[in-house]
């Protein structure tokens, strides 16, 4: 029996991955065999990060390894970044990163639709894995494990492929939360799987364990067979195993933590945290509603693009789609739950489990919450998914045991199913799309007709054809909404002439490796024109410029950028592009921006040509252009005053003027003005005249600055005429050191998003080295982890060894 039971499972998993893998074919079939790249790359389409910045992202993992620049800052991205923003422990890019190493980052884009379709399979499997906990029939878990591996939340969010491995690690973390607390086989995973989610994505994690907290309480409410007390130790230790998992990851979620919390602005609010929480409670307004109505019938009856009719775009508004059946099953879960043969009391808590979700949906207190308490997002979604799974796994059970649905339901369900499918019809502005919702309209249709037939037609003989019919319209269903989330996108082509051309342009490339051959200094290079990619090309090119796209940008540099460069804002606070002002001269000088490469002659005055490489040409900064420079004490004043002076100007010209003239520094008024007085009497040359404000005299100093083996190790030499400042263009964060003549130094904040430190007359030598803040705390804490569960392991393995030992005592 238990033979054929195993046999049955593997047969069930076969059908499953084959079923999803063709649908992945069918799905994807335009980039698996047409001539376009699954990435969204034109700046009209609502997921161009996939190019403007994700796979900027794989091209700078993949030439910093075969450069051996391996460190934890990185500045091929924009002014540089600690490298814990990244993606770096998603298995399925992992995959990604070795086809760049092994066959040129170039192959990237043809391997992006094969690890989707690989995620798919991944999924489904999970979830399969996850309803087998259940007592649930082989073919009702094929039918929602199916339904799974294409949710809306992968179809719609994996194509960034920065979330897409989340819905494969929530329901093993599920799973293996269920197996500890029953006590049953590979329970030891849990850490494991608790370690995984935790070194790909603090953010993700930490919804994913917040479920589980909440998913076991439900466990723990509904375990009526236990003691209290015996659910409450098993609740505990499987806690504990979750944050055993939690410890073995700190590594990773320390400094990656610290980054989100310390160094990007996305978490912060004007409002208190108890005010944030309290605004949970009031209801959204009637257009969220309506969307989020919309969206569990599908994720494309309200366009994608500029013409989105939704309440937020595309990708923001909440995933919730999971077949049609979601919609009938759910609603016929809260009609006939009550009739099942449950006790009251687990029936109660089924409902309550049922009326949190709906609390979730209705009230922004959870959108709050799994954001952090910053405020309020809908991604959070993906939690839902393998719950929706369960309870159409549930009803597809009842379904094809006969059991009777509520008919009533059944028809109301159905004439809004309609009425959606029209009106989404109508509000489609792509013919191609037009198509699929009318296909989506008619499997509807006849899901409820079979399901309704199914309420007369009880005879065993009817059942195994209903089921078919019901796996080939929920087959059918997620196909056409899987297709519908590629249609209408601006998908690059295999043989784009905007940003496959600029990428991999030879001209290009040949440029950047005469400068780096020429000048082995550290400096800055940008480009005075934009094609196809805006600000990331510099991670894929392998050079350090000051355009960037982040999605958690330095909030100092954001201040910067607002308050005293705004000409590099390009989409937004995070979105940086030097080429939208490429006839500003003065901003690059001040930002070390060495050399610009053009393809026409249009180059501010303050650059003059040096070479050419076919069509691109090489223009060096006339005067230096570094990343230090030297300001005299009496040119600084208090970041405060240095802000309300950028904002008394009224264009970037003036601002320029002011940033190589005046200072800002992150020193109180009475330290400033006893710094100067110091420095005068030492003999300061560069007196502030109120005639010149903006205007720098004297001598300015020489520099040299170079990477020291990676861009975590900088070192340099300053010669400077007097007291004052050296300004360092490089973000003020946590984790620089500064050794200034082989004495530490404090770093300052300057120019409100820099460093700058103190600095006396004549020559010195410096350093600056980069340490993640809480990494060195991380790994030690992880370590300590990792030998508890080994410890764990151990005992585990020694306690299954003794009871065979006494088991097959007992036989002889």
């Amino acid at each position: 029996m238990e033979k054929r039971d195993k046999r049955q499972k593997i047969r069930t998993v076969l059908i499953l991955e084959v079923l999803l893998f063709f649908s992945g074919l069918l799905i994807y079939s335009q980039f698996v065999f047409g001539d376009r790249f699954l990435a969204f790359g034109t700046f009209a389409d609502v997921g161009s990060d996939t190019v403007q910045q994700y796979l900027m992202h794989y091209h700078s993992v993949v030439n910093h390894i075969r450069d051996g620049n391996v460190s934890f800052w990185d500045f091929n991205n924009g002014f540089g970044v600690n490298v814990f923003q990244m993606n770096l422990f998603d298995p399925t890019l992992i995959l990604l990163y070795l086809i760049g190493l092994v066959r040129g980052a170039n192959h990237i884009w043809g391997a992006l639709v094969y690890v989707q379709i690989l995620r798919i399979l991944m999924a489904g499997l999970a979830g399969y894995l996850f309803l087998s906990e259940f007592k649930l029939s082989e073919r009702s878990k094929l039918f929602a494990a199916y339904i799974y591996g294409l949710n809306g939340f992968l179809m719609v969010w994996g194509q960034h492929y920065q979330f897409g491995i989340i819905t494969v690690y929530l329901p093993l973390l599920l799973l293996f939360s269920e197996r500890t607390f029953r006590r049953k086989r590979f329970r030891v995973c849990l850490p494991l799987i608790v370690f995984l989610t935790v070194i790909d994505s603090t953010y993700l994690a930490y919804m994913s364990c917040l479920t589980t907290g909440v998913y076991l309480i439900f466990r723990v409410l509904l375990a009526t067979e236990l003691p209290v007390k015996e659910r409450l130790i098993r609740f505990l230790k499987t806690c504990l195993g979750m944050l055993l998992g939690v410890l073995m990851g700190l590594c990773v979620l320390l400094p990656t933590a610290y980054v989100i919390f310390r160094v990007s602005s996305r978490l912060e609010s004007e409002l208190s945290l108890g005010q944030r929480l309290l605004q949970g409670f009031v209801p959204m307004d009637g257009e969220t509603y309506l969307t989020m109505l919309y969206r569990f019938f599908s994720a494309n009856l309200l366009n994608k693009n500029g013409d989105y009719a939704g309440n937020n775009n595309y990708y923001e508004d909440p995933s919730l789609f999971a077949s049609i059946f979601l919609v009938i099953f759910g609603v016929q879960y809260l009609c006939v739950l009550w009739r099942s043969r449950l006790s009251r009391y687990k029936k109660g808590v089924l409902y309550g489990a049922a009326a949190l979700i709906g609390f979730c949906l209705i009230f922004p207190l959870a959108g709050i919450v799994f954001n952090g308490c910053s405020g309020y997002i809908s991604r959070f979604s993906f939690v839902l998914m393998p719950f929706f799974a369960l309870v159409i796994a549930w009803m597809a059970d009842r379904f094809l045991e006969g059991e009777r649905l509520c008919i009533p339901a059944l028809i109301a369900t159905g004439a809004l199913s309609v009425c959606i499918y029209i009106s989404g019809y109508a509000l489609t502005t792509q013919p191609p799309q037009k198509n699929l919702i009318l296909g989506m309209l008619a499997v509807s249709l006849l899901s409820m007709v079979l399901l309704l037939a199914g309420q007369f037609l009880k005879k065993t003989k009817y059942r195994r054809a209903f089921y078919t019919i019901l796996l080939l319209l929920a087959v059918s269903d997620m196909c056409l909404e899987g297709k519908g989330t590629v249609t209408d996108r601006g998908a690059v082509e295999k043989n784009d002439t905007t940003c496959l051309s600029d990428l991999y342009n030879e001209d290009v490339k040949e440029a950047i490796a005469w400068l780096k051959e020429t000048d082995t200094g550290f400096y800055r290079i940008e480009k005075t024109y934009r094609e196809g990619i805006a600000s990331m090309t510099s991670l894929a090119q392998d050079y350090s410029s000051i355009s960037a796209y982040n999605s958690i940008q330095n909030g100092n540099v954001k201040e910067f950028v607002f308050n005293s460069a705004p000409d590099l804002l390009f989409d937004g606070l995070n979105y940086y592009c030097y080429s939208e002002h490429p006839e500003d001269g003065e901003l690059p000088v001040f930002l070390g921006v060495r050399y610009l490469l053009a393809k026409d002659d249009q180059v501010p005055d303050t650059y003059e040509f040096v070479r050419s490489f076919g069509t691109i040409s090489v223009y060096q900064a006339k005067e230096y252009a570094g990343i230090v420079s030297f300001y005299n004490a009496s040119r600084a004043m208090t970041n405060e005053d240095f802000k309300a002076k950028c904002n008394s100007r009224g264009n970037q010209q003036s601002l320029d003027k002011v940033l190589l003239a005046r200072l800002g520094i992150e020193e109180s008024q009475e330290e400033l003005e006893s710094y100067q007085a110091e420095a005068k009497t030492k003999g300061s040359t560069d007196p502030v005249k109120k005639t010149a404000e903006d205007s720098y005299a004297g001598d300015r100093g020489t520099f040299t600055l170079e990477k020291a083996g990676n861009d975590s190790h900088l070192t340099g030499t300053a010669e400077v005429p007097s007291d004052g400042y050296l300004l360092i263009t490089v973000p003020y964060e946590g984790g620089w050191e500064l050794t200034l003549d082989g004495e530490k130094q404090e770093i300052l904040k300057a120019d409100l998003g820099f460093m700058g430190v103190r600095v006396s007359a004549g020559s010195h030598t410096f350093s600056l080295d980069y340490h993640p803040p809480l990494f060195k705390a991380g790994c030690i804490l992880s370590i300590i982890g990792w030998l508890f569960y080994l410890i764990y392991l151990a005992v585990m393995i020694r306690n299954k060894k003794d009871k065979r030992g006494v088991k097959n005592h007992d036989r002889l």
